[in-house]
């Protein structure tokens, strides 16, 4: 990882310290600029995306245990406050650096409930910005 080589041996802590720090300064957006370099040779041309995503629920929720030898079980933690947060962020993200468009991903056919309410969400920040 980033800040200490994870641990694969699942006793104790299951949190790294980078998700530690993550939680505790609130550092609840993860920013990556994808764009392609002029003069580098690559299998895409013309790339220029941001990727926004939520860094301290989901996947980052770190909730999960071994419910019996060979099965585990992970909790994604979706709440409607911090989906609205990261969607406001991008929009408004989007707004300051003049970005045409905002695409949210998720998988609401298959989560209905978790990723229908971050769907959801979206939606309705969206509408803040027309």
């Amino acid at each position: 990882g980033i800040l200490a080589t994870p641990d694969h041996s699942h006793t104790g802590e299951l949190e790294t310290l980078n998700m530690k720090l993550r939680k505790s300064l609130d550092l609840y957006s993860n920013v990556v600029h994808v764009k392609s370099l002029p003069g580098v040779k690559s299998r895409h041309q013309n790339v220029d995306c941001v990727i926004i995503r939520e860094q301290t629920e989901g996947e980052y929720s770190a909730l999960e245990h071994e419910s019996v030898p060979g099965v585990v079980e992970c909790l994604k933690i979706v709440t409607a406050t911090k989906s609205q947060r990261i969607a406001k962020f991008a929009f408004d993200y989007a707004v300051k650096n003049q970005r045409k468009k905002v695409t949210c991903v998720h998988k609401a056919n298959i989560m209905k409930l978790g990723d229908g309410l971050f769907l959801k969400s979206c939606q309705e920040i969206a509408k803040l910005y027309p």
